[in-house]
């Protein structure tokens, strides 16, 4: 009796335990954010899985860092607002010497918005959308660096 229930108690924890991918293989909604140019061309490229899952890094770099996990509810949020700010209508090609992106990778395919970071044209809502998920993967990144050490 007592190895049945160790059974089903670790069975439970296998179960309930969060799926944990790679951008590279993760089959859901992605967004991807990022930043680059200027003089070194160097970009900084963060992905948020609709699981909650971040990383830090480019596949141009070879490699991703994960970051801590976001919180259920701003996923649903950060996704949500995608569809309702209705950014996948929005086209806009015009990266300058420096530049941001934002792409959502979904069943639909890759949809990627890219302005100039300088561009006063850019929507208000696009700016201020980009800059608080940025400020989200960031407090992360910071989080993540600080119990490193």
């Amino acid at each position: 009796m007592l190895k049945a229930s160790i059974f089903i108690c670790l069975l439970f924890f296998i179960h309930c335990k969060p799926s944990h991918f790679t951008p590279y293989e993760y089959e859901g909604k992605i967004i991807v954010i990022g930043t680059g140019g200027g003089f070194t061309g160097q970009v900084r490229e963060y992905t948020i899985l609709e699981n909650g899952q971040v990383f830090s890094g480019t596949s141009q770099e070879g490699f991703v860092k994960e970051l801590p996990r976001l919180e259920k509810k701003d996923v649903v949020q950060i996704f949500r607002n995608y569809d309702e700010l209705n950014f996948a209508a929005l086209e806009i090609d015009k990266p300058g010497n420096m530049y941001h992106y934002l792409i959502m990778k979904n069943e639909n395919g890759n949809h990627k918005i890219q302005w100039g970071a300088y561009d006063s044209n850019a929507p208000r809502e696009l700016l201020i959308y980009f800059a608080n998920l940025k400020k989200q993967v960031a407090r992360g990144e910071t989080t993540k660096q600080t119990t490193n050490n």
